[in-house]
């Protein structure tokens, strides 16, 4: 290759002529092979988290009958606490607690069943299942809110913190009428804005 300026010989990869300065045209396919290096380097520097596609989560909600949620926040919770594991705020941390407790007291609900007849004799383990199901409703949305706190943080590593608190689970509802559900959704979307790497 020469210069097209001052037509002196340059090397391989070089982007300015050494003699004149004047940049080099770049071959279209070395541009390509320049950028899929740089995104492969990025991906590998980023945390990993397990993508599930979102009609797979549904399926295993429906054929476990939630108890999906319950493998889910257990095994996400050490990548989630890694993702912000150079802050010092506990906030952006998940107790290991919280998620014992909302897995027994679910586990109590899906063992207990509900019977909904009025008389006691009936069901003697009636108010131990309304208790269940109270702990599991306010630990499934301490846990949800929590972790959508937890990603909202690390995206705004990458992100304007308003963009991220508007882009990444904004929707309370959806948070709390689906949990780990729709938390799942919000890390597919991250790994795919790149700021995430997928987990193989």
């Amino acid at each position: 290759m020469k210069c097209e300026s001052c037509g002196a010989p340059l090397e391989q990869g070089m982007e300015r002529c050494p003699y004149c300065g004047t940049l080099v045209p770049v071959d279209e396919k070395v541009l390509e092979a320049r950028e899929q290096r740089e995104r492969k380097r990025k991906l590998e520097s980023l945390p990993q988290m397990k993508f599930v596609p979102g009609a797979m989560v549904v399926l295993l909600y429906v054929v476990t009958f939630g108890l999906y949620a319950v493998y889910w926040y257990a095994m996400r919770m050490k990548d989630l606490n890694n993702l912000n594991a150079d802050s010092e705020n506990k906030n952006f941390k998940v107790p290991a607690w919280l998620v014992a407790i909302f897995a027994i007291a679910y586990l109590a609900v899906f063992m207990l069943g509900g019977d909904s007849s009025t008389e006691p004799e009936v069901n003697e383990f009636q108010d131990l299942f309304n208790i269940a199901l109270g702990v599991v409703i306010v630990a499934s949305g301490w846990l949800a809110f929590k972790i959508r706190a937890i990603l909202q943080n690390y995206a705004a590593k990458y992100l304007d913190k308003a963009v991220a608190v508007q882009s990444i689970a904004p929707s309370g509802v959806l948070l709390s009428l689906f949990g780990a559900a729709y938390l799942q959704t919000q890390i597919n979307k991250m790994i795919g804005m790149e700021i995430l790497a997928p987990k193989i």
